[in-house]
């Protein structure tokens, strides 16, 4: 709390894009923090194009991932569309309060688990 766990990740997603611009880079997080890491992106890494697949407003083929370079989803919705996440080869996945996958045997955990990455990082 209040020690720069977000902006230390997103620095670290930001050197990523800056070694290689076509990343897939996704961020998984519990739903109350879709605003924080929305206005933290915008603040401190601009040029990384950001998607909120959260609610309503939900990519809905592996084509649209294209246009962006960081998606953002919570715990729940990655879940629900584990089918259309699991075509994805992402260079990173940040988790962001990790005591929601602390149990191996959830679906939160087991779905993040069998995501396609390059690298993971837990933020608790």
């Amino acid at each position: 709390m209040g020690l720069g766990k977000t902006v230390q990740a997103i620095a670290f997603l930001n050197t990523v894009y800056n070694e290689e611009k076509n990343v897939k880079l996704l961020v998984v997080w519990p739903a109350g923090l879709i605003e924080n890491w929305r206005r933290e992106i915008n603040t401190f890494a601009k040029e990384l194009k950001v998607f909120c697949h959260h609610g309503f407003n939900r990519l809905q083929s592996i084509n649209q991932f294209e246009d962006y370079v960081i998606t953002l989803t919570s715990y729940n919705t990655l879940t629900r569309d584990f089918d259309l996440f699991s075509k994805i080869k992402f260079n990173v996945i940040i988790a962001d309060e990790a005591q929601n996958i602390k149990n191996k045997n959830t679906q939160n955990a087991k779905t993040l688990r069998n995501l396609n990455s390059i690298s993971r990082v837990l933020l608790t």
